[in-house]
């Protein structure tokens, strides 16, 4: 997905840069946070043609470059402090990855998305449809009664009764 100076560019700005600097990524880090990301929304976007900056969603790459930055930070300071107290890092991949279950829920869209590609991930089904007999008026128990333009109404709006 993009050129890893594109994508370097968007991880620096989730970094301190007083703190943490990084000038090149490492091929695996980026290899594996883009799996990690594709199999999470497959099953609502097909991925397979996210191979480039352009026609990758921008959320997509600002939720790998949080995971990129939490990585680094996380593997910069581990010496440093206990894996509990690397706080930013834990925030910034616990950001990612409640965006990652919002897409994968349905709770948030990928607007720059191809939308003629979008498989909702639970295909729901919409009535009346052909395929339901939407035609057919059914009474409270749920037995045919008639079909629909059938003069056989029992209620109108308005009428008093």
């Amino acid at each position: 997905m993009g050129s890893s100076y594109t994508l370097l560019q968007q991880t620096q700005p989730w970094l301190d840069p007083n703190k943490l600097t990084i000038t090149t990524l490492d091929p695996a880090m980026v290899e594996t946070s883009r799996d990690i990301i594709y199999a999470r929304v497959s099953a609502s976007y097909p991925t397979t043609g996210w191979t480039t900056q352009a026609n990758t969603p921008s959320l997509i790459q600002k939720v790998q470059s949080m995971i990129l930055a939490s990585w680094y930070y996380a593997k910069a300071y581990s010496e440093v402090t206990a894996d509990t107290e690397n706080k930013y890092a834990m925030r910034l991949e616990q950001m990612a990855e409640d965006l990652l279950s919002a897409i994968e829920a349905g709770m948030v869209d990928l607007l720059d998305a191809d939308p003629s590609t979008f498989v909702p991930a639970n295909n729901p089904n919409f009535l009346p449809s052909d395929s339901f007999n939407g035609s057919q008026v059914y009474d409270a128990k749920g037995s045919v009664i008639g079909f629909s333009g059938d003069e056989d109404i029992k209620f109108r709006m308005g009428t008093r009764f």
